[in-house]
């Protein structure tokens, strides 16, 4: 594992047991995810509550040495999320994509976590007591995996200008962490 990879996580478990929270609770002004609004870029993101994208943001940002306020807001929900990820097998630290169940059949994107192993992930969670938990990749909410963004993506999603407007430098500038053609490469 790399040391991204391994800080991800880390970061990741650091937030264990801490709250969820509801991002629609106070409506869906950002259209359940498919714009950003300035309110999205201020409710779960941090301690006071996470919501799933939240968590997986606030992680990333940690390791990638930004501040939370300065993540891309194109990039703010799992819809957005979604449009950058591709069709893998989990490893260590990526950001797995699960499909939710629709009443009237079919599945899109529904939650999300980072993932800790080939079968597990933490993620924030209203359906585990609230609170951001580690566990099984697929639960009964969930019918499958169906993308998955390897950690590797994000140094592409935070560019140059991104990282200019951040208050502290980039943490591991010296791991650049290579991705050609959809292939990991260890750095």
């Amino acid at each position: 594992m790399s040391k991204f990879s391994a800080e991800l996580v880390k970061a990741a478990r650091f937030r264990l047991e801490r709250p969820f929270y509801d991002h629609y609770e106070d409506g869906d002004d950002c259209h359940h995810g498919r714009v950003t609004r300035p309110s999205c870029m201020a409710r779960g993101l941090d301690d006071r509550g996470y919501d799933c994208s939240g968590l997986a943001i606030a992680c990333l940002s940690d390791v990638l040495g930004i501040e939370v306020r300065r993540w891309p807001s194109r990039f703010r929900h799992l819809t957005q999320l979604a449009r950058i990820a591709v069709n893998a097998a989990p490893e260590a630290s990526d950001i797995v994509i699960l499909s939710a169940k629709h009443p009237q059949g079919g599945a899109s994107p529904g939650h999300m976590g980072i993932s800790t192993g080939p079968e597990s992930l933490i993620h924030a969670s209203r359906a585990c007591g609230g609170r951001v938990v580690e566990g099984s990749l697929l639960s009964r909410n969930y019918l499958k995996l169906i993308t998955v963004i390897p950690h590797t993506h994000f140094e592409e999603v935070i560019t140059e200008s991104d990282r200019e407007q951040a208050s502290t430098p980039c943490v591991y500038p010296q791991e650049r962490l290579l991705h050609q053609k959809g292939r990991r490469v260890s750095a």
